[in-house]
């Protein structure tokens, strides 16, 4: 907490580089942006656009607050806003996993709280709601599901699959999916283990330098790999 009290007495605009530093440090953690931004109380992308380093200062009281969050600090009670939760399930839907799949993966979903989170029905959900679906999804996302009618409902929503999406896209509300474009988690994927095969980075410095953080960029990895050992199969 040393950087944090040296902000004591500045003034209400500060440095916003010990920001920077310690998002990286969080997000070699395995933290990811939402993740940050919940835990800090900071809108995500005022947090997004800090981790980029590209604003060299920072309001003095968002500073403190993002200062004080450490690894793995989140939220265990209360409600958060929906839109990761949104989108991971509609993400699942449109991979073909239905209600009834989707909320057997975790004990604390139930098949009512998918239907209408998918619907995009609430605005909040409660923080163990946002933990069961993201589980769920870590579950889910690599498999293809059964549900052909559940996949014809996400194609007329326009809501897309898995392969569209990483981990540090789902709460960002500027993030459209570049559905005419090769999947994201394969741009990210071959873009990171080019920079660590041909120019020696580590995965935590792909990571920085591709603006995701380092979970963000293996599963994209993993992803990558598992499909394409299944072409080959």
């Amino acid at each position: 907490m040393r950087i944090l009290a040296q902000l004591g007495g500045r003034p209400a605009s500060v440095a916003a580089k010990p920001v920077t530093q310690h998002i990286a440090m969080l997000q070699a953690a395995s933290m990811t942006t939402g993740q940050i931004a919940e835990a800090s109380g900071i809108n995500v992308s005022t947090v997004r656009d800090h981790a980029r380093g590209t604003l060299p200062t920072i309001h003095r009281t968002t500073a403190e607050k993002i200062l004080a969050v450490q690894p793995h600090q989140q939220a265990t009670i209360g409600f958060v806003p929906a839109l990761a939760s949104i989108r991971r399930l509609r993400a699942l839907y449109a991979a073909g996993h239905t209600a009834h799949a989707i909320a057997a993966t975790h004990p604390d979903l139930q098949i009512r709280s998918v239907d209408y989170i998918v619907r995009g029905a609430r605005r909040f959900v409660s923080v163990a709601n946002q933990a069961a679906i993201a589980h769920a999804y870590v579950q889910l996302a690599d498999i293809q599901g059964a549900s052909r009618r559940t996949q014809a409902r996400a194609k007329a929503e326009g809501w897309v699959g898995p392969e569209y999406w990483d981990e540090d896209s789902f709460d960002d509300p500027h993030f459209i999916p570049a559905t005419r474009d090769t999947p994201r988690y394969i741009r990210l994927a071959e873009d990171g283990l080019e920079l660590e095969h041909l120019q020696g980075y580590t995965r935590q410095q792909a990571a920085n330098r591709l603006g995701v953080s380092k979970d963000a960029l293996q599963q994209a990895i993993s992803r990558y790999r598992a499909a394409q050992t299944q072409a080959a199969a």
